[in-house]
């Protein structure tokens, strides 16, 4: 049986006569298993061959959503909890694409009620900037939580800043001295920023101390050098206000060459997990041939790696799409 918790994809190469978009819901039958991870599967009446990583069960039909076109085609299967989210959508009267889809999960995975007006706000929001990434539709749930309106003024800068460093956010200005270029400074530079004593802009510090109803976030751009090369991002930090503890923390990593790097790091039976997304799937597959080395050197630090390193398209910049908040907030009926 496929996973019904990580992500699952089909490689199918296409033949005349079948025309999809990405974004679209289709019917996948299952046929037969042919050799390998190779199978043969049916999508509208037309058979096909897939490549699947993980074994799928003869006789059975999934939906599954296309999320790649071209001469061939990638095919995300739908689990039993995108099942769920489309049941949401279709409860909030929405159109069934991808927008949605990336709005509903990022409030789900926020712990975010479903309202209306909030959904909305959002849609907009995303429509205008022409951008239906996770990414954005997470921060843009993370500053909802922390009640502070998207629509208002100043939203802007606060985006641009949070997504430091990335496509779509702001870049590091090598003439600004606001960022901190020396990695011996970083660590007091970041300890500043959670005390409030950093120079950052007002309005990322604003959001900083701010408490969220669900979750709360602190987010800190940083920018280090090494050598020759230039590392920027953002250090995201999630604490739980009731027990007074951190329960995960983000790192993002991009380079000079675009390549960006996420480390995912949680608690887990008294040790740290790790899961790590690449948006390169070159250097993904390089690194992924060296993990256990990387392994090696971690486990004395109690920290434990997960076998893969992953595709940055499973991971909204906060969390990854596995992890999906419980529905007991969730209100449909707004």
């Amino acid at each position: 049986m496929y996973s019904e918790i990580k992500p699952v994809t089909l490689n199918i190469t296409l033949r005349q006569g079948l025309s999809i978009k990405s974004g679209e819901i289709v019917t996948v039958n299952i046929i037969k298993q042919l050799s390998g991870n190779k199978w043969a599967v049916g999508i509208r009446g037309k058979v096909f061959p897939a490549f699947s990583e993980f074994s799928l069960t003869p006789g059975k039909t999934i939906k599954a959503e296309v999320i790649a076109t071209g001469r061939s085609i990638k095919l995300k299967i739908i689990t039993e909890e995108a099942s769920r989210i489309m049941e949401l959508i279709k409860g909030q009267g929405l159109p069934d694409d991808s927008l949605s889809r990336v709005i509903i999960t990022s409030l789900l995975k926020s712990g975010l009620m479903l309202d209306s007006t909030i959904i909305a706000k959002m849609r907009h929001y995303l429509q205008r900037k022409k951008d239906s990434s996770a990414r954005l539709a997470r921060i843009l749930a993370s500053l909802i939580d922390k009640n502070i309106d998207i629509s208002g003024e100043g939203v802007e800068a606060l985006v641009d800043i949070m997504r430091f460093g990335e496509d779509g956010g702001r870049k590091h200005d090598s003439k600004k001295e606001n960022f901190h270029k020396n990695a011996e400074k970083l660590k007091e530079e970041l300890e500043k920023q959670l005390e409030g004593g950093g120079d950052q802009e007002n309005c990322l510090k604003l959001y900083n101390h701010m408490k969220g109803s669900s979750q709360t976030w602190f987010v800190i751009p940083y920018a280090v050098r090494t050598g020759n090369e230039q590392l920027t991002g953002t250090i995201r930090i999630q604490y739980n206000q009731y027990h007074k503890k951190v329960e995960r923390c983000v790192c993002i990593v991009n380079d000079s060459s675009s390549v960006r790097w996420s480390f995912y790091i949680r608690p887990k039976k008294g040790k740290k997990q790790i899961n790590i997304f690449c948006n390169n799937d070159g250097k993904r597959i390089l690194c992924e041939k060296k993990i256990d080395e990387l392994r090696v050197k971690v486990r004395n630090a109690g920290v434990e790696i997960d076998d893969i390193i992953h595709k940055e398209d499973e991971f909204d910049g906060f969390s990854p799409d596995w992890e999906i908040s419980h529905y007991k907030k969730i209100n449909t009926m707004t």
